[in-house]
């Protein structure tokens, strides 16, 4: 998905608790994303999460436009690989 919710885009379907690597094209590639209200992920630099790479955590019922835009010092749309959701 481009920033703003442009181009290409995917809905995820997910188990809570159990760690998804990113595949279809996406590994590295997101430029904004979206949690629904209930729940929260922690999207990490790595697959098969490792708890000590770079990770944004992403609460319920919010939306990141721009993922290029630094966090923390990070820019998150050319490293995310894997996600975590718990609800």
């Amino acid at each position: 998905m481009n920033a703003n919710k442009g181009g290409r885009h995917e809905g995820l379907i997910t188990t809570t608790d159990k760690c998804y690597n990113l595949g279809n094209g996406w590994n590295n590639e997101i430029s904004s994303l979206e949690v629904p209200s209930g729940f929260g992920c922690i999207f990490y630099e790595d697959n098969d999460y490792n708890p000590n790479d770079k990770r944004l955590t992403v609460t319920g019922h919010y939306y990141v436009a721009n993922l290029a835009n630094a966090v923390g010092g990070i820019v998150f749309n050319i490293i995310i690989s894997s996600y975590l959701c718990c609800n």
